[in-house]
């Protein structure tokens, strides 16, 4: 059954567009309006393929009528029914809570139950359909409750009832909560600034990539900028507040950047740049404690003529929650959190590529816990890979520049995820994760990386 949640969560990519068409806080939770018996009311839609979904005036909790899933007579390739309601998470909270009551018959072969997901910009956060519950058989009324933590970064929130297998259930009366209160009654959520920053929605505007020359010493100075930037993404107070859209804050110091005719006037720019986020107003005491087993390498910094600046980065005293980054709960894995997943742009501009190294290097480098057992120079690897990523000539010679860039992690448990037809048309695939290991003979690396 480990399949139906899968297959569940793949046919819900796409509805997000439903979610927009919300304008109002009415969602007809209740099913009491715009009542027909041969269509869902609105806005209620069809999940999987195959089960009869209607609307039941006579069995029903109460009021007027509940929605009924029914398996069909033959099950053949059909794994599961499904309704749900798109809802904006335009609410602030910690906590998300769908109630709903729920009637059984005959349900075998699998369960019923509620189903609450709660999707990012990037697709899914947090999800549950109450298999672990395992409810069955045939039950009367009840109510059942589904309980998420509820992120800052969520854009859609969906509810509905689920039926996998044979049988029929009910629900009615649908609540949606947060932090224990009606979600209708939840404060507006925090507007981060970052969020709001459209500037390069349609490109880097970068004058690099194919069609243009790239020396050695233009592909260190990158090298150098992604370092610098990827330090202040994940050190700066400001940036931890989610004050900048840092993707774009790249784009806004590359240009420049990229332009000036010497180091004085590299040095220039990168100041001004940094200058942008404002004084850090607390420094704290040395931050890493001299017992860590893995350390962070920030040498490099009493090197940069920038150091004055990049050190009180450094020093800066960070309290609450950071925007691009947490730790998931009872685990501790890193949370890339905002990651903006551009998914409309299979062979991005070259500055959007640039952007999708920037981001794996630093992750690796300040996240992942067996960076040690890379054991090979990690900055040199950045340098290397800087002209293989903006100078790609099309969408297959990009994402092979990501796989080669994967292996050098040496850790087995990433690829490339989604839909790669680029890659699917050179390899096949039937052989395209066999083809993703042999590529450099080596094992994939423990981070997806972000394809912008």
């Amino acid at each position: 059954m480990r399949t139906i949640l899968t297959t569940l969560l793949c046919a819900l990519c796409g509805t997000i567009s439903l979610a927009q068409q919300a304008s109002s806080t009415d969602f007809n939770l209740d099913f009491e309006k715009e009542l027909t018996t041969d269509k869902l009311p609105r806005p209620w839609i069809e999940w999987g393929k195959g089960y009869f979904l209607s609307v039941d005036t006579t069995e029903k909790y109460q009021g007027k009528a509940a929605l009924r899933i029914q398996s069909p007579a033959v099950m053949d390739n059909i794994q599961f029914g499904s309704m749900a309601n798109a809802l904006p998470a335009i609410y602030g909270g910690k906590e998300i809570e769908v109630r709903g009551y729920l009637k059984f018959k005959d349900v075998g072969q699998g369960w019923g139950g509620l189903v609450l997901r709660i999707d990012g910009k990037a697709g899914p956060l947090q999800f549950s359909n109450m298999q672990s519950e395992n409810l069955k058989g045939t039950r009367d009324w009840k109510q059942y409750s589904i309980k998420l933590p509820y992120s800052a970064e969520a854009e859609y929130i969906y509810i509905g009832a689920l039926l996998v297998g044979t049988g029929t259930i009910w629900a009615d009366n649908f609540e949606l909560l947060i932090d224990g209160k009606p979600f209708t009654q939840a404060p507006p959520k925090k507007e981060f600034p970052a969020a709001l920053d459209k500037e390069f929605d349609g490109g880097s505007k970068l004058g690099i990539g194919p069609g243009y020359s790239m020396t050695k010493e233009q592909a260190v100075n990158l090298a150098k900028l992604g370092r610098i930037w990827g330090f202040v993404k994940y050190h700066h107070p400001a940036a931890a507040d989610g004050n900048y859209n840092m993707d774009y804050e790249l784009f806004r110091v590359a240009a420049p950047y990229i332009a000036a005719k010497n180091d004085i006037e590299r040095k220039r720019v990168l100041a001004q740049w940094l200058n942008k986020f404002g004084p850090v107003k607390e420094l704290s005491p040395e931050a890493i404690p001299t017992d860590a087993v893995i350390k962070p390498d920030l040498a490099w910094l009493e090197k940069s003529e920038l150091f004055a600046q990049l050190d009180s980065i450094r020093r800066a005293r960070r309290t609450g929650e950071h925007y691009y980054i947490a730790s998931y709960p009872n685990v501790g894995n890193p949370d890339f959190k905002n990651e903006r997943a551009y998914n409309e742009m299979a062979y991005p501009d070259a500055g959007f590529r640039l952007l999708s190294l920037f981001r794996y290097w630093n992750m690796i480098e300040y996240f992942f816990p067996y960076k040690p057992l890379i054991r090979e120079d990690w900055y040199a690897v950045l340098e290397e890979f800087v002209p293989k990523f903006a100078m790609a000539a099309d969408e297959t010679e990009y994402k092979l520049a990501a796989l080669a860039l994967i292996t050098r992690v040496k850790d087995s448990h990433a690829s490339l995820y989604g839909q790669h037809n680029a890659l699917d048309k050179r390899f096949g695939k039937t052989m395209r994760q066999l083809n993703y290991v042999l590529l450099k003979g080596n094992r994939l690396s423990l981070t997806t990386i972000i394809l912008s």
